[in-house]
């Protein structure tokens, strides 16, 4: 796992049950943690073209409202990835329970000049149980140890 972190906020980077992956956000990380973030991704993105695909589960229910500029940040870096990380990417899970980040990501989605192929889910255990899914019928391997029951979101790190 990798911790990025800021004054505003931070993210978790896990990969310990890769080809899923667990980008839990905190709070409303900066541009620098937002760059840091899409750095992991086109490592993540690396490694899929290896193994021919993977599953991103991003767990925004501590996330804040991110800013206008670090809106249209993640707007840009998304619109900027790889033509393969499309199709690389065989599920695309947002956990979300905060009306105001879904209005977010929505007004991110109409900035980009791509659609974004996310599906929003209510739980982690929601998100892994449909990845696993996604996984199977991408004839993918799915990791060991991880159980959509049993899963528990890492705790909130120390913003810098």
């Amino acid at each position: 796992m990798e911790i990025v972190a800021d004054p505003g906020g931070s993210i978790v980077l896990d990969d310990r049950y890769e080809p899923i992956l667990i980008a839990t956000w905190f709070g409303a990380p900066g541009a620098e943690s937002i760059r840091r973030f899409f750095a992991w991704n086109d490592a993540v993105l690396a490694r899929a073209r290896l193994r021919g695909g993977y599953v991103l589960i991003t767990d925004s229910n501590e996330a804040k409202r991110p800013a206008p500029l670090e809106r249209r940040l993640i707007s840009e870096l998304t619109a900027a990835m790889p033509e393969d990380a499309t199709a690389l990417n065989v599920g695309n899970y947002v956990v979300l329970n905060n009306p105001l980040i879904r209005g977010a990501l929505t007004a991110m989605q109409w900035l980009s000049p791509s659609p974004w192929a996310i599906t929003t889910v209510a739980s982690c255990a929601e998100a892994i149980t449909r990845s696993l899914a996604d996984l199977e019928q991408a004839k993918l391997s799915a990791p060991s140890g991880l159980v959509a029951a049993d899963y528990k979101a890492p705790p909130r790190p120390e913003s810098t």
